[in-house]
């Protein structure tokens, strides 16, 4: 009797979570964080880019921090950053763990994220829907 295999396919958000999990991984590593360290740092920069966005608005700077919308953007963006800006720089240096985590730090600082106007474009669009 022959079985049939059945193919078990991921949703988009299932495949981002994966994903987003392996670069967690390969990042520590390449720092030498642990898990706690890398999300601690990851979420930091997500409260006080809103804290400073919405300083002057509490309400506003509430609902975009508890926005399930926004988290994920965020999650979403600095996967992209350290796709597309991080690692190919660490690996081109990866001897150098201090450079690396500078790097890291810049790319993904709020400050400088609130004046990178493509990316506060892309926040804007988000910002309607929540």
């Amino acid at each position: 009797m022959k079985t049939k295999e059945l193919k078990v396919f991921k949703t988009h958000i299932a495949q981002v979570r994966d994903e987003n999990a392996d670069q967690l991984n390969e990042v520590c590593e390449l720092l030498g964080w642990t898990h706690e360290q890398y999300c601690e740092h990851q979420f930091l920069e997500y409260q006080l880019f809103v804290q400073e966005l919405a300083k002057e608005w509490p309400a506003v700077c509430r609902q975009i921090e508890y926005s399930a919308v926004f988290r994920g953007f965020w999650n979403n963006e600095w996967a992209a950053r350290v796709e597309l800006d991080f690692l190919p720089f660490a690996y081109e240096i990866k001897f150098d763990r201090w450079a690396m985590t500078h790097e890291y730090h810049h790319i993904n600082d709020f400050m400088i994220l609130l004046n990178d106007d493509a990316f506060m474009l892309r926040f804007e669009q988000v910002r309607e829907l929540i």
